[in-house]
């Protein structure tokens, strides 16, 4: 959560907006029912509330700088979806750079350390 707020603050949002945010986003639950079974109820730490009208937004906002993070394929954003193209001749050197990519892309969703509002 301390990452998306910290993403709304370089977005511009901050004072009260961005604490109403910080009240927003925590302290929900979530259950699954299939066939009149209830599951347990579960606290949700990530994520923004499914269905709501500033979701998609606050999707954005989080994958906005996405682009700025290195990968050695090509990555394409529409709407609220993210991809990364590849084109290789060996499967060895592919499978290498994915991983590499994924363990970038983590490092880049969950150490927002340029946190200064500027691309690296």
């Amino acid at each position: 959560m301390e990452l998306l707020l910290d993403k709304l603050d370089c977005a511009g949002i901050r004072g009260h907006v961005k604490e109403w945010f910080r009240s927003y986003l925590p302290n929900r639950t979530q259950y699954v029912t299939i066939a009149g079974c209830d599951s347990s109820i579960l606290e949700i730490f990530c994520g923004v509330p499914q269905g709501s009208v500033l979701g998609p937004l606050l999707f954005l906002i989080f994958i906005n700088d996405i682009q700025f993070c290195p990968l050695h394929g090509t990555i394409s954003l529409f709407a609220d979806d993210a991809s990364v193209k590849y084109v290789y001749n060996t499967t060895h050197k592919l499978l290498k750079d994915v991983q590499e990519d994924l363990n970038s892309l983590e490092a880049w969703f969950t150490y927002f350390e340029q946190i200064n509002c500027q691309p690296p």
